[in-house]
């Protein structure tokens, strides 16, 4: 694999970033924009569909620790870096990948094709749990600061419009939110107090 950053100057990482999906696992981040909240023309409803199909152990890839890790994110393809010296980690195939998101712990990234949303840990290359989100299109997700839980966007398509989901306990289905004045919906994000944002069309 080529790599997406050469060690060469910083108008060549930044073209990158513009490129890629981008996300940093430190702290607590969301990785989404935040533009239009939910509001009261929402529609929610409980998902029978199972959330956790399996969940695996992954062994960390080597690095600074005293470095934070940024996550490069292709449709095919995720490149870890340590930052902010940008210094190359790993990469690791993927199908589909779409906007990832992060906390200190975890990375998930939604995956368009297999409809799932995979989650590593902090510097894993290979998934140790696998969210389904079948018949849907992910697009993007944020994790709630307050309470750990992981919101995805549903795309929508000619067939349906989207949604969001929110997974919080494994052993419950995921609620599903939607909003009659939103079709497709895009990115998301949390503030510090646990409220969703999302934005759409």
């Amino acid at each position: 694999m080529n790599s997406p950053l050469q060690p060469a100057t910083q108008s060549i990482f930044a073209k990158c970033v513009a490129v890629f999906y981008v996300v940093i696992t430190v702290g607590i981040l969301s990785g989404c924009a935040t533009q239009t909240e939910i509001g009261p023309a929402m529609r929610i409803e409980q998902s029978g569909s199972a959330q956790v199909l399996e969940r695996r152990r992954s062994r960390a890839v080597a690095h600074d620790e005293t470095e934070n890790l940024l996550y490069i994110v292709t449709t095919d393809i995720i490149w870890i870096y340590s930052f902010p010296k940008t210094k190359y980690v790993a990469s690791f195939n993927v199908s589909g990948a779409e906007n990832p998101c992060a906390n200190k712990d975890q990375v998930f990234v939604p995956q368009y094709g297999p409809d799932d949303i995979v989650e590593y840990a902090h510097g894993g290359t290979e998934p140790i749990s696998t969210l389904k989100d079948p018949g849907e299109n992910p697009e993007s997700c944020a994790i709630d600061p307050t309470t750990g839980n992981l919101a995805v966007t549903n795309y929508g398509g000619a067939s349906k419009p989207g949604d969001v989901v929110i997974y919080g306990n494994p052993q419950r289905p995921p609620t599903l939110y939607s909003d009659r004045e939103i079709y497709y919906y895009w990115f998301c994000g949390y503030d510090n107090k646990g409220d969703l944002f999302v934005d759409g069309m």
